[in-house]
């Protein structure tokens, strides 16, 4: 039962034809689609993530995403580090933003998020715009 289960985890993240392949062997791509393997092996309640976004292709961020959604509506937390703030704003539920280690910025999700718009626009160069 264990063994179908793996398999079936691993095929829902697209690595069922590398399951008897060896870790090295897998591209980072691939790597970060097994960790979300795992979690869903696992089923952790706090996840930390440091640039989860990094190497997954846009099949693999969808999944992340998914994963992410489903944990916290289940009540779990995720904590994530990031350089890719408009893809983070539409999935989470607060942002901190730090600069050179301190808090600049930290408030539970609004809409529209013009405080978030300001904070960030801190980080632009001299005219350049972002909107959320």
């Amino acid at each position: 039962m264990r063994a179908e289960k793996i398999r079936e985890v691993l095929d829902s993240v697209g690595l069922l034809r590398w399951a008897d392949d060896y870790v090295a062997a897998l591209s980072s791509g691939m790597r970060c689609r097994l960790a979300i393997a795992k979690w869903l092996l696992i089923e952790p309640r706090v996840l930390l993530l440091d640039e989860p976004y990094g190497v997954l292709d846009g099949k693999g961020v969808d999944l992340l995403e998914s994963y992410l959604r489903k944990l916290c509506q289940n009540g779990g937390l995720v904590l994530m580090a990031t350089h890719h703030v408009a893809r983070t704003v539409e999935i989470c539920s607060r942002a901190v933003i730090l600069n050179q280690g301190r808090v600049i910025f930290d408030e539970p999700r609004r809409e529209p998020w013009e405080n978030l718009q300001r904070a960030f626009q801190e980080f632009l160069p001299r005219g350049e715009r972002w909107s959320f």
